[in-house]
């Protein structure tokens, strides 16, 4: 009934109101990861370099973390050796390491960590940086169709462009495959370029 649940003035003395001991603040329980700054940007980096980060992670929890594996999207992407078992209200790393000799303009590439947190077993990292080269290309591959007509003619090309101050010469194209042609074409002479393979 209502009047059951208003406490008596002897209840209230003695601190013992049923309906305060009824509400209860949720509690934490086990491991919780946390990660500070989830994202790192590199900025612009020259191709070739290596660049690292050490992610940070605390363990907000009451349960000590266990950080069980760290796995990159490619092969270009490495973990060195990282935190495994953190304690509560303690912080750990996780080194990542990228190297850049693949690619070129942007790249992003992402990191999956598993753990012992209950809510999120399973935290994705990500990585990214603009790779900057003397000589960009539009595309590093040309594609042509499958071709019907043996008398079909196909032309593809790609943007070449100087970014370095020093003028650019290119004075040798050659096609190791005879039915390839290349030709240049000078857009701005000694920065930009189109290569035109027929």
């Amino acid at each position: 009934s209502i009047l059951s649940a208003i406490p008596s003035e002897e209840q209230v003395r003695n601190g013992s109101n049923p309906i305060r001991q009824n509400i209860t603040s949720p509690q934490i329980t086990g491991p919780k990861l946390q990660v500070l700054k989830p994202v790192h940007d590199f900025g612009t980096v020259q191709q070739g370099d290596i660049v690292r980060h050490d992610f940070r992670l605390s363990n907000t929890g009451d349960r000590p973390l266990e950080v069980t594996d760290v796995k990159p999207s490619c092969g270009c992407t490495t973990a060195g050796e990282w935190s495994r078992s953190i304690k509560p209200g303690e912080s750990g790393t996780i080194p990542i390491q990228l190297e850049t000799a693949r690619f070129s303009s942007s790249v992003t590439k992402t990191i999956t960590v598993t753990s012992n947190d209950p809510a999120h077993p399973q935290t994705v990292l990500e990585i990214k940086a603009v790779i900057w080269t003397p000589i960009q290309l539009s595309s590093p591959v040309i594609v042509f169709p499958a071709l019907t007509n043996a008398e079909q003619v196909v032309t593809r090309s790609v943007n070449i462009s100087n970014q370095v101050e020093a003028p650019l010469e290119i004075t040798d194209l050659r096609s190791e495959a005879p039915a390839f042609k290349p030709e240049l074409k000078v857009i701005v002479p000694g920065k930009e370029f189109e290569l035109r393979v027929t």
